[in-house]
């Protein structure tokens, strides 16, 4: 069953290698459509989503809001099928760079970097120019249950430089890593369960993995975020945005609220700029018990 799986993901990376570019756009945008307007994939979670942080007001009329949304997605996902159509000199003149010099500037305190990112734009390439441009960078992925579709997936992650680490083994190797000065990069927009740290994120109660405010905290690492804003298909402007540094270093229940919190309220203004860039089809609000009822309160309920 894993080679059948690893077989046809092969296939599908293949193919999609020797499509053009323009032909992958195409296609992507009428896959946006099929899942968005046919198969309705998961639309009523994005709406219930989209409903539950704006009520009413949507950032935007919510029939376009719902195409960018669905298009954007689709883009990512063809542009990661299409890996092995470029190489490094490739990517790196698809991407425009802005205020690059936040890395050096967090290298230079001498305690490693956090880079933090999160499911919007897209996240992967940050990776491949990270390794690619020289730095010392490793990243954590959750391991996939096939081991020979993972042992392909790390392989495409760590062709430009990149060395990844999977999350069982992320606390222990990103302190070292750290404290050996690499910049160590982290996703954690999604829901961290009942463990997570609850701060304010878009006006609601939202649950953060506390991980990157326990790296900041035991070791003095600076934090900076990396944006891949799209500007079309396999074209981004990478944002490189500092995260203001707290005057705290002990490990407490607190402190670890307060980073996180911080951290959180920079990727906030950039959503907020980007809305239609982000994964609004994940259920990211499930420690609201009343999701539903807030949801469809009588006339804040946007139906698209």
């Amino acid at each position: 069953m894993y080679f059948i799986e690893y077989f046809f993901i092969r296939l599908i990376a293949i193919v999609f290698g020797l499509i053009p570019l323009k032909m992958a756009e195409t296609a992507a945008k009428f896959t946006a459509f099929l899942l968005r307007d046919v198969l309705h994939y998961r639309r009523s979670v994005i709406i219930e989503n989209l409903n539950l942080v704006y009520g009413g007001q949507w950032p935007g009329p919510p029939g376009l809001l719902l195409k960018e949304i669905y298009r954007h997605f689709v883009y990512l996902w063809f542009e990661v099928l299409q890996a092995s159509r470029f190489d490094f000199p490739q990517k790196q003149a698809r991407i425009v760079l802005h205020d690059e010099k936040v890395v050096n500037e967090a290298l230079a305190k001498g305690k490693g970097a956090l880079l933090l990112t999160a499911h919007i734009g897209n996240f992967e390439w940050i990776g491949d120019w990270m390794g690619a441009s020289g730095y010392k960078f490793a990243a954590v992925a959750k391991r996939q249950k096939n081991p020979m579709v993972d042992n392909y997936i790390r392989k495409l992650r760590e062709r430009f430089g990149t060395k990844i680490v999977y999350t069982r083994q992320a606390m222990k190797q990103g302190l070292s890593l750290l404290r050996k000065q690499w910049i160590f990069g982290l996703v954690a927009d999604q829901y961290a369960g009942e463990k997570g740290v609850e701060v304010s994120f878009l006006n609601l109660k939202t649950r953060f993995f506390a991980g990157p405010a326990i790296f900041h905290l035991r070791t003095g690492a600076p934090m900076f975020y990396v944006f891949g804003i799209r500007r079309s298909y396999a074209r981004f402007d990478f944002h490189f945005v500092p995260v203001p540094a707290l005057d705290l270093n002990e490990v407490s229940d607190d402190n670890i609220r307060k980073v996180t919190q911080l951290h959180a309220s920079v990727l906030e203004k950039w959503l907020r700029a980007h809305p239609e860039q982000w994964f609004w089809s994940h259920k990211r609000w499930k420690n609201l018990t009343d999701y539903r009822e807030a949801v469809h309160m009588p006339g804040s309920e946007v139906k698209a």
